[in-house]
């Protein structure tokens, strides 16, 4: 069976308490995210060159080419420009097998094998065939499903909770993985939020920096002129004496002025 793990961006410790899963959701992301950028970039290539390659008289061909390269291309840049990019559309990253704590979204088709108080006994159909079993939580049960159904469990978040045992038909005590849906409300809720301040605290940093300088390195500034541009020199003197009155700097300039 194969899980696909979606992540989070790196936040801030303070909110790793209040939510738990936060390194794990940013790991997969991260890692996910590298891996399909790569992938897109390097099917891109040889397309563009299939695309040059083919004469004018193809059109259809030249056609699907474009459209595939269009396809790509804008998944690429929606790859990279995060803020444009749910935690639902995040990349995806495969394991074949479920482990105690994983997140994830379920891929394929499922064959109910059991509905027993609540609990969904899934088997994942592979090529025609069963695979490992599962049992599914958390489910609407109740007159939704019965024994054979066949489930899609695409656009969901499910954690992996724990194990549990169960007894075949032939008597034999089997144990299987536990998975239930994972509220992921506050992890979005927090990326958003994130996403945003980075945004804010990056264009706050790349804007220039003005120091205004102090009433001290005015009236140094000043002494400087006063041998070569007087005027000048006057006029620094007269400007500290009105923004900086109550200073040591306004003193000296007035003795310079008086003198």
């Amino acid at each position: 069976m194969f899980v696909l793990l979606i992540g989070a961006l790196c936040l801030g410790a303070d909110a790793a308490k209040d939510l738990p899963k936060l390194d794990q959701y940013k790991h997969a992301l991260a890692l996910g995210r590298q891996q399909e950028i790569f992938y897109l970039e390097s099917q891109i290539t040889p397309l563009d060159k299939a695309f040059r390659d083919t004469p004018n008289k193809h059109r259809r061909v030249r056609r699907d080419l474009l459209t595939q390269i269009k396809k790509y291309r804008e998944r690429l840049d929606q790859l990279k420009d995060k803020n444009r990019l749910s935690v639902a559309q995040m990349p995806v990253l495969f394991q074949d097998r479920f482990r105690k704590g994983q997140l994830g979204q379920m891929v394929g088709t499922y064959e109910v094998s059991q509905v027993i108080d609540g609990t969904i006994a899934l088997h994942r159909i592979d090529e025609g065939t069963l695979g490992e079993r599962f049992h599914l939580k958390g489910y609407k049960t109740e007159g939704n499903i019965a024994d054979g159904d066949k489930l899609d469990l695409k656009g969901t978040v499910y954690e992996v909770v724990g194990t549990e045992s169960y007894t075949s038909v032939i008597g034999a005590v089997k144990t299987v993985f536990v998975l239930q849906p994972f509220d992921e409300t506050p992890y979005r809720k927090y990326i958003v939020e994130s996403d945003k301040k980075a945004e804010e605290l990056e264009k706050d940093n790349s804007k220039p920096r003005t120091t205004k300088a102090t009433p001290a390195k005015k009236l140094a500034l000043a002494k400087l002129l006063l041998k070569k541009k007087p005027e000048a020199a006057k006029r620094r003197l007269k400007e500290i004496i009105k923004e900086h009155p109550d200073t040591p700097s306004a003193k000296e300039a007035k003795k310079l002025l008086a003198n």
